[in-house]
């Protein structure tokens, strides 16, 4: 199971790599902009047949989110870090929810993007993600 998570948490922040380091420098709208643009812009794309695309995205992103808490929280048995989990688990489910709740509106054109995504929600999404996975590698490093 640790090498599941260590797997996980290396892709996790790399993928959020690019996203963070907008936000440490300060200019996280920067970057927002650019992803809400793209958003806007696959619209079209999207109407076509949404589902043949957004279906397999939505189940990829929920097993790889289910899979990087299952794995750190049977890696770890420190009560601390697996409040943490827990915490941050129902926050993710929550931003989960919000995010399916809008989209379907979202592809059929009656909800805008910023609806479907708030951007202060993101950020702290792609924080908490990055902090809880350099915190559960650091303790795999310095047991």
């Amino acid at each position: 199971m640790r090498i599941l998570f260590v797997v996980l948490a290396v892709l996790l922040l790399m993928l959020y790599s690019p996203y963070l380091l907008y936000i440490l420098r300060g200019k996280a709208e920067e970057f927002e902009s650019l992803l809400q643009h793209e958003a806007t812009a696959s619209l079209d794309y999207l109407r076509e047949n949404p589902w043949r695309v957004l279906i397999p995205v939505v189940v990829i992103a929920i097993l790889l989110e289910a899979a990087y808490f299952v794995s750190a929280w049977l890696t770890f048995n420190l009560l601390v870090y697996r409040g943490i989990t827990l915490g941050f688990m129902g926050f993710e489910v929550f931003h989960l929810v919000r995010t399916l709740w809008y989209l379907p509106g979202f592809v059929s054109g009656r909800v805008k993007v910023d609806t479907l995504i708030i951007w202060p929600l993101e950020r702290t999404s792609a924080i908490a993600f990055s902090i809880h996975a350099v915190l559960g590698l650091i303790l795999i490093i310095w047991p």
